[in-house]
C-alpha cells in the first residue's frame, strides 16, 4: 500500500473585513515563497467580493454570512 501525503494551508476569514485583509496578505506572501511548491492555498471566507483578482488562482471555500455566529473557533487535529 502507497501512503499519499497531501499538504496544504487554510485561511479562515470571517466577520470584519479586517481579517479577509490579514488572509489575504497571508496568501500573497505564500505564493511570493512558495511559488514551486505543490502545497494548496485554501481560503475560506464570508465575503468573497472583498478578494482581489490576482489571488483567482488559490482555492476559494466561500462561506455564508453569520454561517459561524460572532464567534468562530475552529479545532483542527494533525495526524502523524
Amino acid at each position: 500500500m502507497t501512503k499519499c501525503s497531501s499538504r496544504s494551508v487554510l485561511s479562515i476569514a470571517t466577520g470584519m473585513s479586517i481579517y479577509v485583509e490579514m488572509s489575504v496578505n497571508l496568501a500573497r506572501s505564500f505564493k511570493w515563497w512558495h511559488k514551486c511548491s505543490l502545497i494548496q492555498f485554501t481560503l475560506a471566507t464570508d465575503q468573497k467580493h472583498l478578494l482581489p483578482s490576482d489571488l483567482s488562482d488559490i482555492k476559494n471555500i466561500e462561506l455564508k454570512s453569520g454561517q459561524y455566529r460572532q464567534v468562530f473557533s475552529p479545532k483542527v487535529m494533525v495526524n502523524g
